[in-house]
């Protein structure tokens, strides 16, 4: 009887627990900044540091998708990328693993992508647009 009591009640609190709510439309996302980022493709659009501003030639791509599970993919020029990332508290980023393929892109590429990543530590969300700072006062720009 005890077996048959544990047993039901493992199955109960399995049921119960893996059906949490995902975020996956812009409206359900709204109001909740810490997902407001998820499940969007955002591309880069420009890099500032403090003594330069980089735009990418428009014939290279530089995307990043943030899923709900906690992993990430994007594309890196011609290369993919894909790794983990921890939201601590509302608007700090860490990646904490990021691995992709390493063909040569060119030399129009930008080979910092996947560097400024790593060193990513918080983001912001305004209408459309996606910020991630990394090392200082540096920090990606994105687009929808």
């Amino acid at each position: 009887m005890k077996k048959t009591i544990f047993f039901l009640l493992c199955i109960y609190l399995l049921f119960f627990t893996s059906c949490s709510k995902k975020y996956t439309t812009e409206s359900e996302n709204k109001g909740n900044t810490e997902m407001e980022f998820r499940n969007i493709l955002w591309r880069l659009k420009s890099v500032e540091t403090p003594d330069s501003l980089i735009v990418p030639d428009s014939s290279r791509i530089y995307t990043i998708c943030f899923n709900n599970d906690t992993t990430f993919s994007g594309q890196n020029d011609c290369n993919t990328l894909s790794g983990f990332y921890h939201v601590p508290e509302n608007q700090v980023l860490i990646i904490t693993a990021a691995g992709g393929t390493k063909a040569g892109c060119g030399r129009l590429s930008w080979s910092g992508f996947t560097e400024a990543l790593y060193h990513a530590r918080s983001y912001s969300i305004d209408s459309s647009y996606f910020k991630i700072f990394y090392s200082g006062s540096s920090k990606m720009n994105f687009e929808k």
